[in-house]
């Protein structure tokens, strides 16, 4: 409601009619409902996610629709013929608007690639709104003109003192001796962004070469090309959701974010907020159990104990009946209990070590005073501890370490009831269990290192006894059965975690899988949105160098947006750190940013055209017209973005923030960069002049 209000009173001061005011918001306002009711259509419901939908189309929108705005306004004056001034503005805005949409459509388009389905979502409705645009704004508003005209009265074809004044001024500024200052100012953010970014220290780490792999950051950096290590990818989901405090509540005295700040009591309370779970089994599974034809009919056994299990002569099957196994699960456990991010474990290992613990405690003590106790009963473990395992009556006697933890297996499965150790083991085959560690960090750099440091070890230990008996998690192709409703459902996994790491399950696990998507697209994305600028820019202004300068102002903001999440990163402000949520907001960005450069580049042509050639005459029209409409647009588009950053929903936040900080940054570009590169490149499809 607030950014409506300031969107309707700026279009009110800048056009001084209800009807140039109305008329763009309800064309924006079409696509918004034509959107939403697509959304109720497929019964998508309007998540954190996807209430930025309106807010992105609002903000693009109402930037084309101002410019045609603008256009029938000028003609209009001009010639005092609403349907000439409907046709000339349609004329004259179509092909930049096409373009211009089409960037910003193919923003949604590159993210509708990525494996989320929200992502997906988001992306499959912004493509539809977008598509809507050329409809609703270039054609509509015009088309709406014409049956409720302006007065011709009225003043909106009169030049402000401040469009004049601005014009005059920067073209001073562009054509004079201070016109390296732009230069000097996009070097700077460029500069600064790279900082925050680390760019450097990326490139650095790249070069290294093999040589450089001994510090696990370089090899880190080079196997997934971290070029902006600045930039964290990681994501604290709670973060991600919300922010850690936010503005009004500030105003009110009390900024904290409740939802966050009782996590953060539940993490102090708690030795971790988050699950790390590992589904262990063997890497051999188990035999089936043997037939009657196993049996020939003197019942003896013709099918060998290496086809089939018979539990009758067989020793019972499965990894957690093997005490070298749960030695090295018990080893790993305490390895566990000691990583600094990991507060507590726990698996059917512990049980074990527990009624362990409780059994061999000499008669009248109590067990916790023999710690010792608290073991997988190996051997060695025997051996060092005689007096709880020796029998008085043959000093030499121990006893059969495997054949104590399949009588301890036995002991848990009767003292329980039915199903309640199936959380930890599998109590029918004995072949697969889980260890279950919480985790004490959310923070997305400590927890990716939690997770390397895990599959580490298990690749370092991989071939110990009993470690090369099992293997970690789920891989691909696998058939899992998961239960739905009363029914069992299978399905088939798909991929497999690279390089033999094990996957890991749990929030941890997600976490760690959500960062390898916004690693898979934080450059490829806003890549194939710059390609397909290029080529759209090419195509449509027939032109390379055309091309390469709007690839310029794309690469500009695009390299800002780095430096902003570096900065983000540098202060750990995980709600706007470059994690997924916040990725959606680079291609849009970008689009939003070749947008008035395109609008600048059509209307200096058409203005070098009128007035043969004169650039300075053709620049300062050019600022006093399509520059002031983009200075208008721009401050529209923050009044409708800014009070979106007074939210509690850190993904709303996160975004507005990114493109407010683009429309900033793209209006400088266009207006004094731009015209710099054009002026100094001179391309063919500005400065000749049709005769």
């Amino acid at each position: 409601g607030i950014s409506l209000l300031i969107i309707l009173l700026v279009l009110r001061y800048e056009f001084q009619h209800w009807n140039c005011s109305v008329f763009p918001l309800l064309g924006v306002g079409i696509t918004i409902v034509l959107t939403l009711g697509l959304m109720g259509f497929t019964q998508f419901k309007l998540t954190t996610m996807m209430v930025l939908t309106p807010m992105l189309l609002l903000a693009i929108g109402i930037g084309h629709a101002m410019q045609v705005t603008r256009r029938f306004t000028h003609e209009l004056h001009k010639n005092h013929d609403v349907e000439d001034a409907a046709f000339k503005a349609i004329r004259y805005t179509i092909v930049p608007a096409s373009l211009s949409i089409g960037t910003d459509l193919h923003g949604f388009f590159a993210i509708s690639f990525v494996d989320i389905s929200f992502y997906k979502a988001y992306a499959y409705f912004g493509i539809f709104g977008m598509a809507t645009l050329i409809l609703t704004t270039t054609t509509l508003i015009p088309l709406l003109m014409t049956v409720v005209p302006p007065k011709l009265g009225s003043r909106e074809g009169t030049q402000r003192h401040w469009e004049s004044a601005m014009g005059k001024g920067v073209t001073a500024l562009l054509t004079g001796r201070m016109k390296w200052l732009p230069l000097a100012l996009v070097l700077g953010i460029l500069w600064i962004s790279a900082h925050y970014a680390q760019l450097g220290r990326g490139i650095n780490a790249l070069l290294a070469g093999e040589a450089g792999r001994s510090d696990p950051e370089v090899a880190r950096i080079q196997d997934e090309f971290d070029i902006m290590p600045g930039a964290e990818k990681g994501i604290n989901y709670p973060r991600a959701a919300f922010k850690e405090r936010f503005l009004l509540g500030e105003l009110s005295g009390n900024g904290e974010v409740a939802e966050i700040s009782d996590l953060n009591e539940f993490s102090r309370m708690m030795p971790g907020a988050i699950t790390a779970n590992m589904v262990i089994r063997s890497r051999n599974g188990v035999l089936p159990p043997c037939g009657e034809d196993s049996r020939d009919s003197n019942d003896d056994r013709i099918i060998g104990a290496d086809k089939c299990y018979d539990d009758m002569e067989d020793p019972p099957q499965g990894i957690f009946n093997d005490v070298v196994v749960l030695k090295a699960l018990s080893d790993f456990e305490d390895w566990l209990r000691q990583y600094p991010h990991v507060g507590y474990s726990t698996s059917y290992v512990q049980f074990l070590k527990t009624i362990n613990m409780m059994l061999n405690a000499p008669a009248g003590e109590a067990p916790m005073q023999h710690m010792n106790l608290f073991a997988i009963p190996t051997r060695i473990h025997m051996q060092a501890n005689r007096y709880a395992y020796a029998d008085p009556d043959d000093p030499d006697y121990l006893p059969i370490p495997n054949a104590t933890v399949q009588f301890y297996n036995a002991m848990l499965v009767n003292a329980n009831g039915p199903g309640e150790l199936d959380s930890f083991v599998n109590t029918t085959t004995w072949d697969e269990g889980v260890i279950v560690s919480f985790i004490n960090t959310l923070d997305p750099v400590e927890t990716h290192q939690t997770v390397v440091a895990i599959q580490d070890y298990l690749r370092q230990h991989e071939n110990d006894p009993g470690m090369d008996r099992i293997r970690v998690g789920i891989e691909a192709n696998e058939k899992i059965q998961i239960q739905v409703g009363d029914g069992l459902r299978t399905i088939v996994t798909e991929e497999s975690i690279p390089d033999g790491k094990a996957a890991i399950g749990g929030f941890l696990g997600i976490t760690e899988a959500t960062r390898d998507v916004a690693f898979a697209e934080w450059l490829h994305a806003p890549a194939m949105t710059a390609l397909t600028v290029f080529l759209m820019a090419a195509i449509m202004f027939r032109s390379w160098s055309i091309a390469f300068m709007l690839i310029s102002l794309c690469f500009i903001t695009l390299m800002s947006q780095y430096g902003l999440a570096g900065y983000m990163t540098s202060i750990k402000e995980w709600s706007a750190n470059l994690a997924f949520h916040v990725q959606v907001a680079l291609s849009i960005a970008m689009g939003l940013g070749i947008d008035y450069g395109v609008y600048m580049v059509s209307r200096l042509r058409e203005e070098m055209q009128k007035v043969n050639a004169d650039w300075q005459r053709a620049l300062r029209n050019t600022i006093q017209t399509t520059g002031s409409a983009i200075v208008i647009s721009v401050v529209v588009l923050l009044g409708s973005v800014i009070p979106l950053m007074n939210t509690k929903l850190a993904n709303t936040w996160s975004v507005s923030l990114y493109v407010a900080e683009a429309l900033i940054l793209d209006v400088i570009t266009a207006l004094l960069f731009l015209p710099l590169l054009i002026y100094w490149l001179k391309p063919g499809f500005v400065f000749t002049v049709k005769r």
